[in-house]
């Protein structure tokens, strides 16, 4: 009965996979992956909760996705590049980092600049969540003292 459900939700899976194309790991892993995560959520549904299966499985392939990709990121100290700040003032703002800020407070500002949550950075870097906290909170807050919110 498992591989018959599985059958039935192969679409679904491909489709949610597809928006993860860009991530760097081939399609056919993240399909597999998220076969897994089928696999591993079909028997732990519940009916009488109120969600649909196909929600519960949409969110749990959706998460399993997320977590390999971050799992095979390559941390990469390039300077971020969303900040949604004309370059000049982007430009302006690395470059102040950078120099006020030790190295190990640079690196947690582009990790989290990047995207990692304050414990994968804390994990990468060897350090506690509050430590990764406090330190991202003095380098915003010169930023915002700096140039402006």
């Amino acid at each position: 009965m498992q591989n018959q459900n599985i059958e039935q939700y192969k679409e679904m899976v491909k489709i949610i996979a597809a928006k993860y194309k860009s991530s760097g790991i081939e399609q056919e892993d993240l399909y597999q992956e998220g076969y897994l995560a089928v696999l591993k959520a079909l028997p732990t549904f519940e009916e009488g909760k109120g969600a649909k299966i196909e929600t519960y499985l949409s969110t749990c392939i959706n998460n399993r996705l997320i977590d390999v990709i971050r799992k095979n990121k390559t941390i990469e100290l390039v300077e971020p590049a969303a900040i949604n700040q004309p370059d000049y003032l982007l430009n302006e703002i690395v470059s102040m980092v950078k120099k006020e800020f030790s190295n190990n407070e640079y690196k947690m500002w582009v990790l989290s600049n990047a995207g990692f949550s304050y414990a994968e950075i804390a994990q990468k870097l060897g350090v506690d969540s509050k430590t990764v906290d406090n330190k991202l909170f003095k380098i915003k807050k010169k930023i915002r003292s700096s140039y402006g919110e």
